[in-house]
């Protein structure tokens, strides 16, 4: 009996692998992803164009693989099939390796809002999201499609995109026109309760002035010299609700007021 088990078993192995490798064309049943962390299963399956329930042959496995390597979010893509259990079809399986760097993104200067950037990269690049996987690949294509998208709304100054570390140690992608930042010329404070404006001035000036401009860096700057003046008086609550900036008459600085 048990000599008879093993001689049907073999013929029936071997015709299982010569169906797999005729490479022909069949319904794919199912479809595993494996090895992801940061995107979903569903972005991976959109962007590799692989669907459950089209006809499928080892062409369409290896095209789905080079599409997610061509994403620049993979370290490493594997595609593999194998019959399904019911014998009608494929099931396949994706195996990937993400990328390490992923990191927030921030847009500055640019003439449409946050949200209209990042909706129309989100329809560009299936993996956008608030943190993006930070390659020399996806910077340089999401600079085209951002100079292009913004050209087309009669913006044609250069725009970057690159890695920076403006509040140590994090890291961002920033992305912005080339044309440079204008820096701080003058300081002045209002409304300063008990600490008088001079005395801020005096204990400020020396930091801000000369340091280049954006407002969430100049936040920073006064939460880190301004606030503690306050906090050692006892007023933990103090807030900066605005900074009111011109034009330096006398360069291309700023004169801040807040």
């Amino acid at each position: 009996m048990i000599e008879s088990a093993r001689k049907t078993a073999v013929p029936l192995l071997l015709a299982i692998t010569a169906w797999a490798q005729t490479d022909r064309p069949f319904p794919l049943e199912r479809i595993e992803v494996q090895g992801n962390h940061h995107y979903t299963v569903s972005q991976i399956l959109v962007a590799s164009g692989l669907k459950v329930g089209q006809t499928v042959t080892k062409a369409d496995f290896d095209t789905a693989r080079d599409r997610l390597l061509a994403s620049g979010v993979f370290e490493n893509v594997g595609c593999s099939f194998a019959p399904a259990k019911d014998g009608k079809g494929y099931d396949g399986i994706i195996d990937v390796s993400e990328v390490q760097a992923f990191l927030p993104i921030r847009f500055e200067e640019l003439p449409v809002s946050d949200e209209q950037m990042a909706a129309f990269l989100k329809q560009k690049d299936p993996f956008f999201g608030p943190r993006i996987a930070a390659t020399k690949q996806i910077l340089e294509r999401y600079t085209g499609w951002i100079s292009e998208f913004l050209a087309a709304r009669d913006f044609h100054d250069k725009v970057t995109a690159r890695v920076v570390s403006e509040n140590p140690p994090d890291l961002e992608v920033l992305v912005r026109p080339v044309t440079p930042r204008p820096s701080v010329a003058q300081v002045k404070f209002t409304n300063t309760g008990d600490i008088p404006a001079q005395q801020l001035v005096r204990g400020f000036y020396s930091i801000a002035v000369g340091s280049v401009y954006t407002e969430r860096q100049f936040r920073i700057l006064l939460e880190n010299n301004i606030r503690p003046l306050y906090e050692v008086r006892g007023y933990l609550a103090v807030k900066f609700p605005k900074i009111a900036t011109t034009p330096d008459r006398k360069s291309t600085r700023l004169n801040s007021s807040h």
